[in-house]
């Protein structure tokens, strides 16, 4: 997907379901159920095996827009560049990482913790910037504070965020949120499919209203 599209689509959604699952088996049901309850964008860890592949599987015949995330080292921007992902996840902002993905094509989410830190994350010219962790350190209510005294920086909640604060990020000014935990269950079992899908719609429901 074009750069211009992903980034629209990311505005557009709002919601990138990040999923933790170590077993590339297990990801990729995880993955689909979430796709099924509705969420188009989609971010594989750059340390799960086969990533590379991963992300071909569940962008072939489907609408989704699928990143890689975790990244910290050029190799992981190698992986997600091997895998043609759409976009990428990092929880720092570094200035090599950052440019590389733009020379790219990719679209680029950096973090950042502080207002310092966010205001000098945005002068290395990410796509987006996380406030990351978010959860750690405040929650919505943290986001919100760096939300008014930096509205022209579009900012992401990223960091436990869950179905549950998901919208409160969104209600705070987050322009989108990265939601790693709560969609999906920490034991995978038959029904966990249905489960993750269900909790999916009930998500995009709720942050849409």
């Amino acid at each position: 997907m074009p750069e211009s599209e992903t980034l629209s689509l990311i505005l557009e959604k709002k919601i990138i379901a990040v999923v933790r699952v170590a077993e590339a088996a297990a990801l990729r049901e995880c993955a689909r159920a979430a796709a099924e309850g509705g969420i188009k964008l989609i971010g594989l860890p750059a340390t799960v095996p086969g990533a590379t592949e991963l992300v071909g599987e569940l962008r072939d015949g489907s609408d989704l827009c699928v990143g890689i995330s975790d990244v910290v080292t050029q190799e992981q921007v190698g992986i997600a560049l091997a895998a043609d992902a759409d976009f990428v996840l990092s929880p720092i902002c570094d200035r090599d990482l950052v440019q590389r993905c733009r020379d790219r094509g990719l679209v680029m989410i950096a973090g950042s913790a502080t207002p310092t830190e966010v205001v000098a994350a945005a002068r290395r010219f990410p796509h987006l910037i996380a406030v990351f962790p978010a959860g750690a350190l405040g929650g919505p209510n943290y986001l919100r504070v760096m939300a008014k005294q930096l509205p022209e920086i579009p900012l992401v909640a990223s960091g436990g965020v869950d179905v549950d604060s998901g919208p409160d990020y969104l209600d705070a000014g987050a322009v989108a949120i990265i939601v790693d935990s709560g969609l999906f269950p920490e034991k995978l079992e038959p029904e966990t499919a249905p489960i993750v899908a269900t909790r999916a719609r009930a998500l995009i429901e709720v942050c849409a209203s």
